[in-house]
């Protein structure tokens, strides 16, 4: 199955979209772009550059705005996926939602 994602909904500036493909559990399908005043450009592919581990990591693979990152973290979620901590995030969350329920 084919999944796209409607652009409307994003500003201006580069953005990280992640989305669970249907009846898939072992990753997530990743789309790069940047929202354009005439449209939007995307990544095909990443290329990745081998260099030894002494040189340092001077710069990052791209900068995203606080918007971005919220649309970014949110899609994770809706593809089921929770922060790491101590104890089960998802025990924690059902708990919360239970203890509300009681009050």
């Amino acid at each position: 199955m084919s999944t796209s994602y409607n652009l409307t909904e994003m500003g201006h500036g580069p953005f990280i979209r992640v989305m669970r493909e249907e009846f898939s559990r072992r990753g997530v399908s990743i789309w790069l772009g940047e929202r354009l005043h005439d449209g939007y450009a995307y990544a095909k592919e990443v290329i990745m550059h081998k260099e030894d581990e002494t040189v340092p990591v001077t710069s990052p693979t791209m900068h995203i705005a606080n918007h971005a990152a919220q649309l970014l973290m949110d899609d994770l979620w809706q593809a089921g996926l929770r922060p790491s901590g101590s104890g089960n995030m998802l025990t924690d969350t059902g708990q919360i939602i239970v203890v509300n329920k009681n009050l």
